[in-house]
């Protein structure tokens, strides 16, 4: 009996270091430790790398504003999609959104055209250094 319960102590300590540690799902290590061994799971989890975290809600919102997808419908202040006409959750006519800023030119240092990833004059064309340097 007490062999079931260590079992089963040390699955749910797989599943927690599992979700905790290496951000991955707890549930579903808790079920790989009781069928195989709680020790091929630890042993797994020790091997494979840790997941990113993930992102909250709040967080995948800001980054949203700051690439100029989403933007705040005046009447309810809720988030809407940059092109869209109408809000989504109060089903009100929304403004033309603002232009997006133009993209930065190729930087230029006393009127010499600078090389797009070097910060050297360049002494090609664009169409040579382009062709010299192909993006692939």
């Amino acid at each position: 009996m007490t062999f079931f319960l260590g079992w089963i102590f040390f699955s749910i300590v797989a599943g927690m270091f599992a979700q905790i540690r290496r951000n991955r799902n707890g549930a579903g290590w808790f079920f790989v430790a009781i069928l195989f061994s709680p020790l091929v799971a630890f042993v797994l989890l020790l091997i494979l790398p840790s997941l990113p975290a993930r992102l909250t809600r709040k967080e995948i919102i800001e980054q949203l504003q700051q690439l100029q997808t989403l933007r705040q419908c005046p009447h309810c202040a809720e988030m809407v999609k940059r092109e869209a006409k109408v809000c989504k959750h109060c089903h009100r006519d929304l403004p033309e959104a603002e232009p997006l800023a133009p993209a930065e030119p190729t930087p230029k240092l006393n009127g010499i055209k600078l090389c797009p990833i070097a910060t050297e004059p360049c002494t090609l064309s664009d169409a040579e250094y382009w062709k010299a340097n192909p993006t692939t």
